[in-house]
């Protein structure tokens, strides 16, 4: 969740409100869906701003001169975007992966100039079921120890290219987790009221040419994207909006219903969010939510915990979590799939039971495309599935790595994300592609 790298610039701001106010028990007044420029939308100030003087204090990052230097909200804090023609360039080399995990490389991430910073150095996340991709965003610049840069990578049989890039000192913060195809960045500024909403500014990543510039009133938001729409949740302050996401007009706006406990986005696909919930007395709970910001419950089963949920848009799967025992330990874990169905009758009625993994103790960080899906259990097994028919390849992990979360799989491959260390501070941690074994 990029949110956590954002900080205020300082600026303030007050901004106009949704003419669409959240009602009473939760739910929304859905907005004229065309397109229309409403109160909360900033004029564009002209585009990039390049300037060859522009030093790498001021971006906070070492300059990259074929990048484009430009200004999203102001001046003094630039940031750089990678043309199409330099995103050859900015791929990481692959490596043989040095813990002898069989048929496995990992990509090569520089140095980070010693950080204070006490988060993961590199944080890689599914795009979304409707796109074969993933970002990745890490700390890797020898001079600047804060420096952010993202690249959105598209995997292939034989690897994985870079289809945009960005880079930043973290005065911008780029919220996006399914960056394609448009590149998405954003900051927090100080309300009148002490609020601190936030600005949105939407570009194609080919070339940086602002769509749209907007404010929110998600102060901290993650985004998910589907069939032009654009959804923003801040899970901390519990608002939701739901964009154009080609025009950023706003469709509908809500508060998250009081009766959720947590919230967590999933994926959005066909046009809809779906996210995990817990509500009181319930284990996890799946939902949907459309473009007019209406919440229905799909996957709902007493106190038994749903983790793990995605599609591929084929097919939905999810975990299982009954009876906890101890923590991290349940009762029984099993991975169960439906054909996906927006009806939540129809998925229920549905749903078989694929495999029982109760000795993995939980399985819950997964991702699914084009027919598999993948996930890590609490023992560092990555488990990979075939949807048709429930074959399985469990691929243990070599020791002393481990495996935090799976961005993408395919049939010939899985990419898994690694913590820094163990027992080694300087290791940043890295992102393996671990070939799969052939399909029965």
């Amino acid at each position: 969740m990029f949110a956590l790298l954002m900080t205020a610039g300082g600026a303030l701001f007050c901004c106009g409100t949704p003419s669409a106010a959240p009602t009473a028990d939760g739910g929304a007044q859905a907005l004229d869906a065309g397109p229309r420029r409403d109160a909360s939308f900033i004029d564009l100030d002209g585009g990039p701003v390049v300037d060859a003087g522009v030093t790498g204090d001021q971006i906070g990052c070492t300059p990259e001169p074929a990048w484009q230097t430009v200004a999203p909200f102001w001046p003094e804090f630039p940031m750089q975007v990678a043309p199409q023609a330099a995103w050859a360039a900015a791929m990481l080399p692959e490596q043989p992966c040095s813990n002898g995990q069989a048929r496995c490389t990992e990509l090569a991430v520089p140095p980070q100039k010693s950080s204070t910073m006490q988060n993961r150095k590199i944080s890689p996340y599914p795009i979304g079921p409707e796109d074969a991709a993933f970002q990745l965003a890490y700390l890797g610049d020898r001079n600047y120890e804060s420096c952010i840069r993202v690249l959105a990578m598209q995997p292939g049989p034989s690897g994985a290219r870079v289809v945009g890039a960005a880079q930043t000192g973290g005065a911008l913060s780029f919220p996006g987790i399914d960056m394609l195809p448009s590149l998405v960045v954003g900051h927090p500024v100080m309300g009148a009221n002490n609020e601190q909403p936030a600005e949105i500014l939407v570009s194609p990543w080919e070339r940086y040419t602002p769509r749209f510039k907007i404010s929110t009133r998600v102060e901290y938001p993650e985004t998910r994207t589907s069939q032009n729409r654009m959804y923003l949740l801040d899970t901390f302050q519990r608002e939701l909006e739901v964009r154009d996401a080609t025009t950023g007009a706003l469709l509908a706006a809500a508060h998250v219903p009081e009766e959720f406990n947590t919230i967590s986005m999933q994926f959005a696909v066909g046009g809809d969010l779906w996210m995990e919930v817990t509500r009181a007395g319930t284990g996890v709970e799946l939902w949907r939510v459309d473009d007019k910001a209406a919440f229905t419950p799909m996957l709902q089963k007493g106190r038994t915990s749903l983790l793990g949920s995605w599609t591929d848009g084929q097919t939905l799967f999810w975990v299982e979590h009954t009876n906890r025992t101890a923590p991290a330990k349940w009762e029984r874990v099993e991975l169960w799939s439906a054909p996906f169905r927006k009806d939540p009758v129809a998925l229920g009625s549905s749903a078989r039971r694929v495999v029982d993994l109760t000795a993995t103790g939980q399985a819950f960080r997964s991702v699914a495309h084009a027919g598999y899906y993948a996930l890590v259990t609490r023992e560092q097994e990555v488990l990979v599935v075939r949807a048709r028919d429930g074959a399985l390849q469990r691929i243990p992990i070599q020791a002393p790595w481990a495996a935090l979360s799976v961005p993408y799989v395919d049939e010939s491959s899985v990419w898994v994300n690694r913590p820094y260390g163990p027992g080694d501070p300087g290791d940043p941690g890295g992102i393996m592609r671990i070939g799969l074994a052939p399909w029965p």
